[in-house]
């Protein structure tokens, strides 16, 4: 047996709310959203919270530097010379061989 709520909606409608019948509009308001989450049990409401949360992520990767522009503009941060690399390459020879104190 369900039980229905009797909510008014837009053009002075009435619509009977069961677990069954449920459904978001284009037109539904923050109030209207309320009501039906109001009708959710506990770990409903936890899935509708963690999947605003997953949009807010979401939207907040997208808002993001693509990779692309990204490594244009890393690229501009540092340029080396063949001699600076040559010098890397060989404290990275010596590092290589350096014996650490056995104890």
């Amino acid at each position: 047996m369900s039980i229905g709520i009797i909510v008014p909606i837009v053009e002075v409608r009435v619509c009977f709310f069961s677990p069954e019948f449920v459904t978001l509009n284009k037109t539904d308001s923050m109030n209207d959203l309320t009501l039906k989450y109001n009708l959710l049990d506990s770990s409903s409401k936890k899935e509708v919270i963690d999947f605003i949360h997953f949009l807010l992520e979401k939207k907040a990767k997208s808002n993001k530097p693509e990779s692309a522009d990204y490594k244009k503009r890393i690229l501009n941060v540092s340029v080396w010379s063949e001699s600076d690399i040559v010098q890397i390459t060989r404290n990275q020879q010596k590092l290589n061989q350096w014996k650490a104190q056995e104890w």
